[in-house]
């Protein structure tokens, strides 16, 4: 059964009274409870409580923790990709500045 428009905008108010900051996050979160509800819908529960169990069932500690755990996880991931840039770039400096021992030179004749 569809979600008729008045559900929807239930939905969206729900979840924009959030405070979510992240614009896609919340249309993402918006689009998950809508599919959620409504593939529940016309089992015999109410609109209501099928949206309060999505609720549940996705952050039982509210939204906003959804956010959290995405910033959290956005700055390790920035944090990796910075580190092993930094650490190509450094890889990069000390091949072309390399300094061999003095006897390298002579390690060919002696094999």
């Amino acid at each position: 059964m569809k979600l008729t428009a008045d559900q929807e905008n239930i939905i969206k108010a729900f979840v924009d009274a959030q405070g979510l900051k992240i614009k896609t996050l919340s249309e993402d979160i918006t689009d998950h409870l809508c599919c959620v509800v409504e593939s529940q819908l016309g089992k015999g529960k109410s609109f209501e409580d099928l949206l309060d169990k999505a609720i549940m069932d996705l952050a039982p500690n509210g939204l906003i923790e959804i956010q959290h755990k995405t910033i959290f996880l956005l700055k390790c991931f920035l944090s990796y990709i910075l580190a092993r840039t930094l650490h190509q770039h450094l890889q990069k400096r000390v091949r072309k500045t390399e300094i061999h021992p003095p006897y390298y030179r002579y390690w060919a004749y002696a094999n």
